[in-house]
């Protein structure tokens, strides 16, 4: 049994332990808001608020969605994006975060203070080649 010097060693285990809590607490927490972010995107395209929706997205994405007839929020009803359903997980990498639902993966990035979807309605690829996206936005 390895000893660590400070009595039986609880001392640093537990300041270790206290570390890793406020490693994983920080990026729980922007989990959280990542996911948050997708779970106000799916609500909103099931209720056809579109105006709504496109809030939740990078401006890349929205100008996506514009075709010059109709912009964002008339055009994401119709994109084609699956019922989003509840999160089922949501990792964060840096500046970046997926988010996998019952129906969908989302990517998304930081935008200023808050978290923006660059790409939904995303479904993999076999050979670990990129996802195909309904909608893509830097």
């Amino acid at each position: 049994m390895t000893t660590y010097g400070w009595g039986r060693g609880l001392l640093p285990a537990a300041v270790l332990t206290m570390l890793g809590l406020t490693g994983c607490g920080a990026a729980d927490v922007r989990s959280a808001a990542a996911a948050e972010v997708v779970r106000v995107f799916g609500a909103a395209l099931a209720a056809g608020d579109g105006v709504t929706a496109c809030a939740q997205l990078a401006p890349a994405a929205v100008q996506s969605l514009d075709d010059g007839e109709q912009v964002c929020a008339g055009s994401i009803g119709a994109a084609g994006v699956p019922a989003v359903g509840e999160v089922v997980s949501a990792a964060v990498f840096g500046d970046a975060a997926q988010v996998r639902t019952g129906g969908d993966v989302v990517f998304l990035t930081v935008l200023g203070p808050r978290w923006v979807i660059t790409a939904a309605g995303c479904a993999p690829r076999p050979d670990d080649r990129p996802y195909t996206c309904v909608i893509e936005g830097d």
